[in-house]
Parts: C-alpha cells; structure tokens; sequence
C-alpha cells in the first residue's frame, strides 16, 4: 500500500499521509471480517487525524490531501450518508441496516478525502456490496439472511476514491 501511495503522489507528504490513510483501511477490514465490528479506538482517532491532517493543509496546500473544511464537510456528509439509510431502514423493517462502525469509518474516509470523494467512496461500496453479495447468494443459491461486513466494501470505496478523485480539488 505504502508502494501504491509513492508511486501515485512521489516522495511527498501526500504519499506519506495516503499510505497511513491505506494502512488504516486495511486494519479496518482485516477486524471488520473477523469480528463484524469497527472499533472506536481505531475510527474515532482516525477521524481526528484527517481533520488535523486538514489543519496543517490551511498552513500550506501540499502538507494534506484536502484543507480543513474539505475534510470536515466531508466526515459530516460521510456520516450522514450512511445515518440517513440506516434510519430510513429502521422505520421500515424496525432494525438496523449498518452498524455505528459503518458511519464512522465513512466519517473517516470523508475526513481523509474530502466532501466529493467520500460521495464517490460511499457509491463505489454499495456497488461493490451489491455487486459482491448477489454474486455470493446466486452461488449458494439462496438469499443473504445473515447481515454481510460492510467495512470492507467502504475501504474498497475509500482507496479507489483516493487514487481517481483527487483532481477534482
């Protein structure tokens, strides 16, 4: 991942600042399989660190992917797009359709990326979802009756979003 970052941006911060970004995906996947949860201790900090990292971007424009109100507009849009479908679901089969992690891992991905490339992020995981858990309930030929991790689908749409949307800024 680290490799991926300085051939993408150089030997820059950026490169640095994307590879931590992609390390914490990954993290964020390999517990989200094993366990079906995103900790706090890991999404809470991560937040943080886009939004400071988003601080040091005011001080000068190559020191973040994306200044400060970038990156929290889009941990509030991040949030809020997967707040919005879980509540709207709530109301309707009266359970939760993501998790808490799941809004604050997207929250995570929009601090590091910004309010536009966590709206690509977040369209590129359920695609991928969608896309992914029909292909595994047509091979066992059945419907998905257990609930599926979404984190890794998220981080999916996190790193493709970091790599394809950064020209948009």
């Amino acid at each position: 991942m680290a490799a991926l970052a300085y051939l993408h941006f150089g030997w820059t911060l950026r490169a640095l600042e994307a590879s931590a970004y992609l390390w914490v995906l990954l993290v964020l996947v390999l517990i989200d399989w094993d366990t079906r949860l995103l900790p706090n201790r890991i999404t809470l900090p991560g937040i943080g660190a886009g939004l400071a990292l988003g601080a040091l971007g005011l001080l000068h424009r190559d020191w973040s992917i994306v200044p400060l109100p970038h990156a929290a507009l889009g941990a509030l849009i991040g949030y809020a797009l997967i707040w919005i479908p879980d509540r709207l679901y709530r109301l309707v089969r009266h359970r939760r359709g993501f998790g808490g992690g799941d809004r604050k891992m997207l929250a995570l991905i929009g601090a590091w990326l910004g309010p536009l490339a966590v709206c690509d992020a977040f369209a590129l995981a359920v695609c991928a979802g969608a896309i992914l858990g029909g292909l595994w309930a047509a091979i066992r030929r059945r419907q998905i009756q257990s609930a599926i991790p979404f984190g890794p689908f998220l981080a999916i749409g996190g790193a493709v979003a970091l790599f394809f949307h950064l020209s948009w800024f």
